[in-house]
């Protein structure tokens, strides 16, 4: 069989035969993942690194996806190209390749070294504001992961449940901004072990196959669903270990937040007045909750705004002669993190309260912001470091072979975890307790980093 390499591939022919690697595979089913498939969908790289995007129709899955599999060498034949879709492309292809029930698939089981496995288009964090809500192509970064949530299951705005977790991004110039991965991904995605590997190391990733959406026309996030993959702490990617090199040797320990689930949501808050609180019973109303709406108007002066929190449970550090000793009783931990804790003043029509925001315990939460008065904050997308990287294809080198190696983290086998995970992709998301305009909230998520971002997952992403 004669091989045409990716970058000659052209419509018209059908005598092509292709050897390639299957770089990612993912199904398509629309709204939810409880549907038929729409197409399987493929991205292949060939031993140049070129790429390309590949679409089985849902009569030759059956017969094809046996022989498929991601990171896999193959030869494809039978083939027809046509011209790429002209939304939501994975890779910058003018063209695309449609396999058939007719196509023939086989697998290279000989070693091909040098042979590429991974193909993206970084973009970095400070230059994706010009991509909000655009739907061309997806977009590709890579970041350092802060934070992490649980993953649990939400209800949608139309009523329908799917799986959600989110994840804080940090570039190298200290701008965050969060990803959403929803349905089988969101379980796909191993927390745990990120958590874990992240409070003693560097966790640094390559999310492909998301698009930057914004809620309430201000506040960007990016989303990810069936099109969504991460490379985490690869070693033989890179970028990653350029990334690597611009990193301190001391890592910053990954969080672990809350995400507001179901049963949450549904509990019942008292309303009450800022003179009602004040008369609240710490000892007799202890666990009680109660909400209230008041206007902050002013910081309380002359108060430290900031504090050594203990790395293990977030109390005040003491310091002793040589170190720092936890307050906690029974806590042996030694090591401090800086954090912030604001004192301010709210008030409404009955009375007025000080409040503290303090990012290891919150004493509460706020629901919803009903209006702004004057500077309002927003994402600042200023330069970064990551010029380097941006719009980079993969290709490894040994130049950072002297830096230490990273603990890589793959993708969790989630298939009959996700039977009954329905994945939403065209539908928005009400706000579930991890922004400001939550509409109730168990446990504040990220502390101050970000909170007043939104989502919505309006997805109809059909590459």
């Amino acid at each position: 069989m004669e091989i045409t390499p990716v970058s000659q591939l052209r419509p018209g022919r059908l005598n092509y035969g292709l050897h390639v690697r299957i770089s990612r595979m993912w199904e398509f089913r629309g709204t939810n993942e409880q549907i038929d498939i729409k197409h399987l969908d493929l991205v292949l790289i060939d031993q140049k690194g070129s790429s390309i995007y590949a679409e089985i129709p849902p009569e030759a899955i059956a017969d094809l996806k046996p022989h498929l599999q991601e990171r896999k060498i193959v030869y494809m034949s039978k083939i027809t190209i046509e011209p790429a879709k002209l939304a939501y492309r994975v890779v910058d292809n003018p063209y695309m390749v449609k396999l058939n029930k007719r196509t023939v698939v086989v697998e290279d089981k000989d070693e091909v070294p040098g042979f590429p496995k991974y193909t993206f288009s970084l973009i970095p964090l400070d230059k994706l504001e010009q991509y909000k809500n655009k739907t061309d192509r997806f977009i590709d970064v890579i970041a350092k992961i802060r934070a992490v949530t649980n993953a649990t299951k939400v209800t949608t705005a139309s009523g329908d449940q799917q799986m959600r977790r989110v994840i804080l991004l940090e570039n190298l110039k200290g701008n965050t901004i969060e990803l959403s991965v929803s349905g089988k991904r969101a379980l796909e995605f191993d927390g745990e072990q990120v958590i874990h590997v992240g409070q003693h190391h560097h966790v640094i990733a390559i999310f492909v196959g998301t698009l930057v959406k914004l809620y309430k026309g201000h506040y960007p996030f990016l989303s990810g669903t069936s099109a969504c993959r991460w490379y985490i702490n690869e070693n033989d990617i890179a970028e990653i270990k350029v990334f690597q090199k611009s990193l301190p040797s001391d890592s910053i320990p990954v969080q672990k937040t809350y995400l507001q689930i179901d049963a949450d949501a549904a509990q019942k808050f008292e309303d009450r007045t800022l003179q009602e609180l004040k008369h609240v019973d710490p000892f007799l109303d202890m666990g009680q909750r109660y909400q209230c709406t008041a206007t902050i108007i002013g910081i309380t002066e002359n108060q430290t705004w900031c504090y050594r929190a203990c790395k293990i449970c977030n109390s005040r550090m003491i310091q002793k002669e040589n170190n720092y000793e936890c307050a906690k009783e029974g806590c042996p931990s030694t090591q401090f993190e800086w954090k912030y804790k604001i004192p301010f003043i709210a008030s409404d029509h009955t009375y007025k309260l000080e409040f503290i925001v303090n990012v290891a315990d919150p004493s509460f939460e706020v629901l919803m912001i009903k209006e702004r008065f004057g500077k309002e904050p927003i994402i600042s997308f200023t330069s970064s470091n990551e010029g380097a990287l941006a719009e980079s294809s993969s290709s490894f080198i040994t130049e950072f072979k002297d830096l230490p190696l990273l603990i890589p983290i793959t993708s969790k086998d989630t298939k009959e975890r996700v039977e009954n995970a329905g994945e939403t992709q065209d539908m928005e998301i009400e706000p579930f307790g991890i922004w400001e305009e939550a509409q109730s909230s168990n446990k504040r998520s990220f502390g101050e980093l970000d909170n007043h971002k939104q989502e919505i997952n309006n997805n109809n992403e059909d590459p």
